[in-house]
């Protein structure tokens, strides 16, 4: 074949040239085919082999384990003679000894399977990679592929036939990989079966031939290649060039046009235009390199086109050496197998059906006898859980984990398709259908449920304000036929926001309470309610409904000034939410609805240093925290306004709250000191404060402190202080029944109360049962609680009154304190539940909730100026803090006792105020079932012991800045399900120096300029505050299409557009990403675009291996000149400078030492760290700067990472290191993997194919 004249022999004479003509082209493709559907069948082969092994590996280990369980029986046998002894301690050494051998089978079998997983892969992978320089053939004209002089692939190629890779019989082993890259040009291996396959159109089969004779593992001697002239006409260097433009640049290629000039037209700059000669010179790598100078006279693309078309004869002046290039395939060899390798145990499922009753009914009643104490045979399923037996959400969770114990196949039912279930009869209907799923569920993986018992590590956080920049603004606007409802102030803050809105476009009503005075003109749509009756309120709703339209934005503008009103103000907005809540969430399935609430405390949620404001308008934050987690679909925001904003300026912060696209943040409040949110600052209490002590003439007024949690703190202070106690509480005081005496069992209990009654001649329903039964229980918990604080040596006296009757109260009070002493102290404990969806929620729920805690402080208060205290604790909860479903009354409550102690501390600072912030105890109220449900949601439930320690040590602790108290884990929640629907965003910034000061820190060529990394993070950011609950894991293909350089010329407003791709289930979502800007003439200029993937769970972090920590000595004078001393060194000013030290370097990698501190919240700007951390990813992407400086004397910026993913946040402050693996390196540009990681190895993130673009040397020496 060698002497053929339709192949031309190569100048060495050991290559040769086929040609393929266009009209074989679709033969090579018909072969190409049957190659990858024989390829197919064989790893079908393959992994049926692996199947099969697999399987008899699994019955030897179930061999084993049996043989296993048997010799310990019989060494179970305890009546055994002296010599059956010696024989069991041998039985035992053989039993160990085989179970050594066995684990040492297990380690060869994972050694040798892991090395053949790697095999196939990395064949299949390279085989791919093959095949797709096999079909770029195709797409190419006059494509000439070249092979090593081979017999049998020549005549394959002669005959028209596909050279057969895979099954051929081969007497050569081929090489397990090749270290020379791959070219364009295909290079075989010199080998006469691979060319006698070609010469018969056979393939050469890799993976079944016996081979003899090695191969070489790669080319040593670089071979001399006569060059071809490439055939490039204009029309596809043209077309070639608009695709490479597109791509670099980030406008359609249909947007290009060669005519375009580059700077005018697409704002390219000199470091955007070496990029783009980079990509077009990867794609013709022949090309000479282009003339710096010429290349800068060139305006437009199609100049550009025509001069590298005049390139193209230069390669006939060129002869290159080149290396041989061996294909990159690794093999599948024979591994010699031992006689017996077992596998990993493979545990195998036995799936077994639940037996589950035809009729749950008759168990449902047992569980709930069993969780409530009621006997089987008072309890029907017509019964209403709440109204006849008095079963809350706490005891509902507990009922249906006890029926989940039961039968555990079942599936957890929906937490709000149970909340609407009102009778034991619906309850088990549900639970039968729930049943009828199982055989669905059967082949689910079962996962065992491991407790583990660890040392309480209960968070202490406080209330503190954070900064935040300005909003982003979301493009939307209100559907057809839907208005905004607006509650009138009484200022003209109501009319300028009304106008506003209106020249927005958007349809606006305004309602009027009674007893605000209205200064509305007449112009505007306006409803006035006459009284404070919720029929009244729903009628009007109704009304303002049919003839102005479906309400899809409500704005509650509470007056600023206090009025005898303000409780009616609240509770209407609460009845508001509750009837609007239909609607709201209809118009949010036709673009966004809202419901916003404005306050006017201090700006600053009580805070700041206002003595004076309204207290009960603090309420709203705790309702609109509520009902976003209720209504998933609805923005929700609560905003406290500076009374001291003009009206213009608060219109202007309230337009800017509705068109946030950041769903993390539910409250926001404006000042003089800009705008701030509400957060809980972890703070571990400072073990250096010395103690206040607490002496035992202190006399403590303890609402709710004679049972329940208040009663195990009031214990606590009096062990630990011996002081004096008031307890006041609603139970009465009566002398427990003979009949009860001695029944400690609550079921048992409940059987004597009922046959109390049944002896009296009553017909008792389990709701009187339940009452006595309580009425008892709470005797006992008093008459305990003051028995221990007597034992502590301390005094205690119980008082039943109820706190909220402020004329009784005082009466009671009177006497006892004539006795104890004036009370220096209160501990406010006392509250009342009412837990269930707003929309379920009814004037009286409201009413009780509210008044235990809110007119219960007002009324001990009265009875105890603020003035004569020493200590005041509120027990408010984190409900109030974060909001939480189903309890939006309780968490107004919460709330307003949060805002009420700020307020009280500004007025009397010298008394002790607290509002602690609870999260769940663990107490009796909270079942193993409820507790779970916690666990669930990430929450750690306290203990008794460690709570009440964190009371007494608050208490003594002696700074007493610190008022609002978060005791516990967040709130937080994530929605079950996502909707399937993929939606579109515009979200707009506006960019400034004023409000970016980092940005002087980073400067090139004397302009500020927007690092790379900060637009990977606004991206980041908004895709996270769309998604609560969600968190970025990867950025694929991020790029730098056009930086965004501050100056005269540079935009002022810049739009984000975000797309969602895919929602997989519950745990991941896909965006596409993109940064773009208009000129002042109106044309799009786009800078920044990735894929971002965001996920529920976020991987465990993978390890560094290839740790090298050694300092180099040769760079410790170059760590003293990394940043600003000269040409060489990094631009960045102190913001950025958080490289510390080289460590050593090679031509492939650099290993650097690094610790960034973390700027200020207002250096930050409006680039704020959430989850990615764009500063210290800069200083990460220092690496390739030093590196190129080091080994070719030129600086490089980021242009583009081929994948970005994140394992965890790196640390502000802390150190880490960073090593820069380099791939490749090229005039224009050098591509990196950049590893972040810390002293351990562990992986902070990681940038797979981090390409920079080298700078011309001008702007580098700038």
């Amino acid at each position: 074949p060698q002497g053929n004249n339709d192949h031309p022999t190569s100048l060495n004479g050991k290559l040769e040239q086929v040609e393929i003509q266009p009209d074989n082209q679709g033969k090579v493709i018909h072969n190409l085919e049957k190659i990858i559907t024989e390829f197919s069948q064989q790893q079908r082969d393959i992994i049926h082999v692996h199947e099969q092994s697999l399987h008899n590996q699994t019955e030897y280990t179930k061999t084993f384990s049996q043989l296993m369980q048997q010799q310990y029986l019989l060494l179970g046998n305890n009546q055994t003679t002296e010599h059956q002894s010696q024989t069991q301690q041998l039985a035992i050494s053989n039993s160990e000894q085989n179970m050594m051998r066995f684990h040492d089978h297990q380690g060869d079998t994972l050694r040798i399977h892991e090395q053949y997983l790697k095999y196939q892969h990395e064949y299949t992978q390279n085989y791919f990679q093959l095949l797709q320089k096999h079909l770029h053939l195709l797409t190419s004209e006059n494509k000439v592929i070249n092979f090593v002089n081979h017999p049998q692939i020549q005549q394959d190629l002669e005959n028209d036939q596909k050279p057969d890779l895979l099954n051929q019989n081969i007497s050569e082993p081929l090489p397990l990989y090749a270290s020379a890259p791959l070219r364009e040009e295909k290079t075989f291996v010199n080998h006469p079966q691979i060319q006698q396959d070609l010469e018969n159109d056979q393939k050469p089969d890799l993976l079944n031939q016996n081979i003899s004779e090695p191969l070489p593992l790669c080319a040593s001697a670089p071979l001399r290649e006569e060059k071809t002239i490439p055939n490039i006409d204009k029309a596809t260097l043209s077309q070639t060039l608009l695709n490479v433009v597109s791509d670099k640049t980030g406008y359609p290629v249909e947007m290009l046009e060669l005519s375009m000039d580059m700077e005018a037209d697409l704002g390219i700059d000199s470091i955007k235009r070496v990029e783009i000669l980079g990509g077009l010179l990867e794609i013709y790598p022949d090309l000479p390199k282009p003339n710096p100078e010429e290349l800068g006279q060139l305006r437009t693309l199609e100049q550009i086109a025509e001069y590298m078309q005049t390139l193209v004869p230069d390669i006939l002046n060129q002869q290159v050496e080149i290396s041989t290039a061996i294909i990159s395939k690794e093999v599948l060899v024979e591994v010699p197998q031992p006689e017996l390798i077992p596998a990993t145990p493979v545990v195998e499922e036995q799936q077994q059906e639940a037996e589950i009753f035809q009729d749950l009914s008759d168990i449902l009643l047992t569980v709930v006898s069993d969780k409530t104490g009621y006997p089987v045979e008072m309890l029907e399923l017509s019964m209403d859980m709440e109204a006849d037996l008095g079963i809350d959400s706490i005891k509902r969770v507990e009922i249906l984990g006890g029926l989940l114990e039961l039968y555990p196949d079942l599936p957890k039912p929906n937490p709000e398709e149970i909340g609407e279930l009102r009778t034991l009869g619906e309850i088990a209907t549900y639970m039968q259908q729930q049943a009828q799923r199982i055989p669905n569920l059967l082949t689910e993986e079962i996962v065992e449920d491991i407790t583990i018992t660890s040392v309480p590590n209960i968070r202490r956080s406080i209330a503190k304000l954070q900064q935040l920049p300005t909003p982003d603004s979301l493009e939307f606007s209100l559907s057809e036929n839907h208005i905004t409802l607006i509650t009138d102030d009484g200022s003209s803050t109501t009319e300028k926001l009304a106008e506003s809105l209106i020249a927005k476009g958007w349809k606006t009503v305004v309602l009027s309470f009674p007893g605000v005075e209205s200064n509305v003109n007449a112009g505007i749509n306006r409803v006035v309610l006459t009284d404070w009756n919720e029929d009244s309120l729903q009628q009007q709703l109704k009304q303002i409904a049919d003839n102005y339209g479906t309400v899809a934005a409500f704005i509650h503008l509470h007056p600023a000034t206090s009025l005898d009103i303000d409780k009616s103000i609240l509770r209407h907005v609460f009845l508001i939410a509750k009837y609007l809540k239909e609607p709201l969430n209809a118009a949010a399935k036709f673009g966004r609805s809202c419901f916003i609430s404005v306050a006017r405390l201090d700006g600053e949620f009580g805070l700041g240093e206002s003595h004076n404001f309204s207290a009960i308008s603090g309420g709203l934050f705790g309702l609109s925290k509520s009902i976003n987690q209720e209504w998933e679909n609805v923005f929700c925001r609560s905003l406290d306004l500076n009374p001291d904003l003009d009206s213009e300026t608060s219109v202007k912060n309230i337009l800017a709250e509705i068109y946030d696209a950041n769903l993390l943040i539910q409250e926001v409040g404006y000042s003089n000191k800009g705008r701030v949110t509400l957060i809980a600052d972890f703070s571990p209490l400072p073990t250096t404060n010395s103690a206040r002590e607490i002496t035992k003439d202190q006399v403590f007024l303890v609402s709710g402190g004679a049972k329940g949690i208040t009663a195990q703190c009031v214990i606590k202070i009096a062990q630990q202080y011996q002081c004096k106690f008031i307890l006041l509480g609603r139970s009465t005081t009566e002398v427990e029944p003979v009949w009860a005496e001695n029944c400690e069992n609550e079921a048992e209990l409940k059987q004597r109360i009922l046959e109390n009654f049944q002896a009296q001649g009553e017909k008792p329903t389990p709701i009187m049962v339940q009452k006595k039964y309580q009425s008892i229980s709470s005797q006992r918990e008093i008459q305990n609680t003051l028995k221990a604080i007597v034992e502590a040596g301390g005094e205690a006296e119980y008082l039943s009154v109820d706190i909220t009757d402020t004329v009784l109260l005082e009466s009671k009070l009177a006497d006892v304190i004539e006795r104890f002493g004036a009370i220096t102290g209160i501990i406010h404990g006392a509250g009342n539940l009412a837990d269930k969806r707003i929309e379920k929620k009814s004037i009286q729920d409201f009413e009780n909730v509210y008044a235990a805690k809110v007119k219960g402080l007002e009324n001990l208060l009265r009875c105890v100026p603020a003035s004569q205290l020493q200590y005041l604790v509120l027990f408010s909860s984190v409900v109030g803090f974060y909001g939480n479903a189903g309890q939006s009354d309780y968490a107004i409550a919460n709330e307003i006792l949060n805002k009420s102690a700020h307020l009280i501390k500004h007025n009397y600072p010298n008394c002790h105020v607290m509002a602690i912030n609870w999260g769940p105890w663990e107490s009796g109220m909270v079942s193993s079932e409820l507790k779970k449900a916690f666990a669930a949601r990430g929450i750690e439930v306290i203990p008794v012991e460690t709570g009440t320690q964190i009371l007494v040590d608050e208490l003594t602790t002696a700074n007493q800045g610190t008022v609002q108290l978060v005791i516990g884990s967040p709130l937080i929640y994530v929605p079950a399900t996502l909707s399937n629907d993929l939606k579109t965003y515009r979200i707009k910034r506006r960019l400034t120096l004023t409000e970016n000061p980092f940005l002087q820190d980073h400067v090139i060529a004397g302009r500020p300029v927007l690092p790379a990394t900060c637009g990977l993070l606004w991206m980041t950011n908004a895709c996270e505050q769309l998604y609560p609950g969600f968190t970025a894991f990867s950025s694929p293909n991020f790029k730098v299409l056009k930086g965004i350089v501050f100056g005269e010329d540079s935009a002022s407003e810049y739009i984000l557009e975000l797309q969602e791709l895919a929602k997989h289930e519950n745990q991941e979502i896909e965006f596409a990403a993109k940064i773009s800007s208009q000129t002042p003439d109106g044309k799009i200029r786009y800078h920044f675009s990735t894929n971002l993937i965001l996920k529920r769970e976020i991987p465990t972090p993978p390890s560094y291996v290839n740790l090298n920590f050694n300092q180099d000595e040769n760079f410790l004078k170059t760590n003293q000149e990394l940043y600003q001393v000269n040409a060489s060194s990094l631009f960045h000013g102190f913001t950025f400078q958080g490289v510390k030290s080289v460590l050593n370097t090679s031509p492939s990698q650099i290993t650097i030492e690094c610790c960034l501190p973390e700027p200020t919240t207002q250096q930050q700007g409006q680039f704020p760290v959430q989850t990615f951390n764009p500063y210290i990813a800069d200083v990460q992407i220092h690496s390739l700067w030093i590196w190129t400086q080091h080994f070719h004397q030129v600086g490089c910026l980021p242009s583009e990472i081929k994948h970005f993913e994140q394992f965890a946040k790196v640390p502000f402050g802390e150190t880490f290191y960073v090593t820069c693996e380099v791939q490749s390196k090229t005039e224009s540009s050098v591509v990196t993997d950049v590893i972040t990681y810390n002293r351990q190895g562990q992986v902070y993130n990681r940038m797979i194919g981090a390409k920079g673009t080298i700078l011309p040397r001008q702007i580098a020496k700038d």
